[in-house]
């Protein structure tokens, strides 16, 4: 799987976890998070929208992945908008930093704003 296939993969098991409520699973997965759960969960809570697992389009169309210069090679930042049942695409998006080492992906939340 090349690493535009895991960082989706990897996605879409953020959005499973959203929509279960389960943010201690997307804080323990991103462990270098610059969020904690209570943040994480704060930030979904104010937005105040009942988020769903987009459709599978939504790879494709709405996912921002570009290369990070830097001395690792297989560095990429992810903004990651959310979907929610009240507006589809939302503006309420997931940035991420995400590191391949061998054939896994290290994931960091760097933030989760308004854009």
């Amino acid at each position: 799987m090349d690493a535009r296939q895991l960082i989706k993969h990897t996605l879409r098991y953020f959005h499973k976890k959203l929509v279960d409520e389960n943010f201690q699973a997307i804080i323990e997965r991103a462990a270098k998070s610059r969020l904690s759960v209570q943040e994480f969960e704060r930030i979904i809570t104010d937005y105040n929208a009942t988020f769903v697992v987009p459709p599978l389009e939504y790879d494709d169309d709405h996912l921002v992945i570009f290369d990070v210069d830097s001395e690792e090679s297989n560095r990429w930042m992810v903004d990651a908008p959310l979907w929610s049942k009240e507006e589809g695409l939302s503006d309420l998006t997931l940035t991420l930093t995400v590191i391949k080492k061998g054939d896994r992906l290290e994931v960091e939340i760097d933030d989760l704003h308004v854009l």
